[in-house]
């Protein structure tokens, strides 16, 4: 079976409206979703990137 990873900030509105397209998504291709939490902040501060 295949799979991909979604990874998501809880505070994000595009990683929940991106996530609400996961189950049609999923059924049309096969695949099931490894849902991956991550603080999008957490990868801008150790490079130095400004926060959008």
């Amino acid at each position: 079976m295949k799979t991909f990873d979604f990874y998501f900030d809880f505070g994000s509105l595009a990683a929940y409206l991106a996530h609400t397209q996961l189950p049609k998504m999923c059924s049309e291709t096969g695949a099931s979703a490894n849902l991956l939490p991550m603080l999008l902040g957490g990868c801008f501060r150790p490079r130095a990137i400004p926060r959008p």
